[in-house]
């Protein structure tokens, strides 16, 4: 591994661990953290597959993650996807 001589990383990319997130928010308060999209994905049957529309909508939230071609179209996209599926109050995709 080389040596960062005293630079901080501007991201890092984990699980949807609880611990690891506060431990990397405490120790690298100025870091980037991200989940690793792979573990998210899986967890789509398990956290949305009782929804009535959940094939389209499984669709539709894949085509979004791997095709936006930019943060802002991203963020357009999400915002309607979760309009158009009525996913509010869904405590998964909300975060809290």
């Amino acid at each position: 591994m080389g040596e960062m001589r005293g630079n901080c990383t501007t991201g890092i990319i984990t699980d949807q661990c609880k611990v690891m997130f506060g431990a990397n928010r405490k120790v690298l308060a100025n870091t980037r953290h991200r989940w690793y999209i792979r573990h998210i994905l899986k967890k789509t049957p398990i956290k949305l597959g009782g929804y009535a529309r959940y094939r389209e909508l499984n669709s539709k939230m894949s085509d979004i993650v791997w095709n936006s071609p930019s943060v802002d179209s991203f963020d357009v996209d999400w915002d309607e996807f979760i309009k158009d599926f009525d996913l509010g109050h869904n405590r998964w995709l909300s975060g809290v």
